[in-house]
This record gives structure tokens, sequence and C-alpha cells, in this order.
């Protein structure tokens, strides 16, 4: 019986530490995109989220060792004004468009596939003012029609 006890809290140990070294193992190498500020990114609109002191900002950016991507990307800045994360990054020949309907829906017009967007994910919670974290969510549209409102980058 004690040796049954042992062998199962053994077990239970081993697996607990491979939980634990995965987990730290992915916090070392998680890539994390480099902010706007630090590559070739050039602002084009900002839109702030109602009463929570943070930001959507659209930038035209080149990345890669040799600027091999170029494209737009959408980032969320919080309250202190530090890069949050990326939301979107999408090819330079898309038509694009986001729509903050509310502070916490962010609508993108698109033309081009869903495949070609890049979203980080379908909602994100960020800190805003003192009031506390919000959260916003994602939703994405493709349109048929390259019309000139797409070419405007936030719809108010």
């Amino acid at each position: 019986m004690l040796r049954r006890l042992s062998l199962w809290l053994g077990a239970a140990a081993v697996t607990l530490a491979v939980l634990f070294v995965s987990v730290l193992i992915y916090k070392l190498i998680h890539a994390e995109p480099d902010t706007p500020e630090q590559v070739d990114c050039r602002l084009l609109d900002r839109h702030e989220l109602a009463n929570t002191g943070a930001d959507v900002r659209l930038f035209h950016c080149r990345r890669g060792e040799k600027n091999n991507w170029e494209g737009l990307e959408l980032w969320l800045y919080e309250a202190n004004q530090e890069p949050s994360q990326r939301l979107v990054s999408a090819p330079l020949d898309a038509c694009f468009q986001a729509r903050v309907d509310r502070r916490d829906q962010l609508t993108l017009l698109h033309t081009v596939s869903r495949g070609e967007l890049g979203i980080s994910r379908s909602s994100v919670v960020y800190q805003g003012d003192a009031q506390g974290p919000y959260t916003l969510s994602i939703q994405t549209e493709r349109v048929t029609d390259c019309s000139a409102e797409l070419h405007h980058p936030f719809e108010r």
C-alpha cells in the first residue's frame, strides 16, 4: 500500500515538473513581434477607445531582414501609451478598414481572404484607465467592393 502511494505521488510530481518546465520554456522562447517604434513603421491613423485611455493605431510597416514584408498592422496601445499587442496584420494590397463600434467592439472590413489576415485572437483584455481592465472583441467582415470608403482606415 505504501509503495503504491509513493509511486502515485512520484508520478504526480514528475507530471507537475514536466508541466512547469514546459511553461517555462514556452515563456522563454515565445516570440513577440517588435513594436512599431522598433521597426520601419509609419503611423496612418489612430482611434481612441471611448473613455478607456487606450487607443488602436494603424501602421504601414516593413519587416524582415531586408524589409521583405510590407503591410498594414493594427496595434492596441494601453492607457500608459505602451504598445500592448499587435491585433492584426494584413498585406499592403488589402483594402482594409477598422471600425470601432463601441469601446469593446472592433470590426475589420477587408477585401482579402480571411487567411491573409493575421489576427492574433478574437478578443483581448487590456488595461485602461484607473477603472480597470477592458475587453475588446475583434470581428471580421469580408466585402467584395474595394470602394473609396474602405481606403479610410478608421470609420467613426
